[in-house]
């Protein structure tokens, strides 16, 4: 998995925000991400399997995901090649990322716990995911953008068109939102009768 600066992104921002402070951008840049990722789930990994042991029903999800980044939730887990849902067959045991079996594990496996989890940027990163910025560097600009035009008394301040950044920025959200629910496919769902399975 590569990685882009979120500095990368200056060419489409600082034309439209004259005298802007290059902090105050880099501070916008990764608030939007975050946002973006937190309510899209756009951002998804693949956690490295888990070993199931016999009796043990709580697992550490801590120290799989790329390091400028953090768990925002959970997408899918996979326990011996059967989906299990949220509330019936796990739960989040505490703050510290982990999760819970509902059920007890009767046997060792290995590799039995497959998790898919949405992250977004750590408070701290500078730099995001190489695909997710390609597919959405455009709109991501314009949410950024919108936060500092809307500012008011700046040099780079614009209601008319932070307001216009700010609308599309929305839409993008949704449409992303959509995205992800048909799993990336541009295409229609169709609903089908219940089964185990795995994207």
């Amino acid at each position: 998995m590569g990685n882009t600066d979120f500095i990368t992104m200056y060419d489409q921002v600082m034309p439209e925000l004259p005298k802007c402070p290059a902090a105050l951008i880099d501070k916008q840049m990764l608030n939007v991400w975050i946002k973006f990722c937190h309510e899209t789930q756009a951002w998804t990994y693949d956690l490295t399997a888990i070993n199931i042991m016999d009796g043990v029903q709580e697992y550490r999800l801590d120290g799989l995901q790329p390091s400028y980044s953090q768990i925002d939730s959970l997408v899918t887990v996979v326990l011996q090649d059967v989906t299990i849902e949220p509330g019936t067959g796990y739960t989040m045991a505490n703050r510290e990322m982990a999760i819970w079996l509902i059920n007890e594990p009767g046997a060792d496996v290995t590799a039995g716990l497959e998790i898919q989890v949405a992250l977004r940027p750590s408070r701290t990163a500078t730099y995001i995911d190489t695909r997710l910025y390609e597919d959405w560097e455009e709109q991501i600009a314009k949410g950024v953008m919108a936060i500092l035009m809307k500012m008011p008394g700046k040099a780079w301040s614009d209601q008319v068109m932070g307001n216009r950044y700010d609308r599309e920025f929305r839409d993008t959200i949704a449409k992303a939102r959509i995205q992800q629910t048909r799993g990336g496919m541009n295409k229609r769902i169709v609903a089908r009768a219940p089964r185990a399975y795995r994207w």
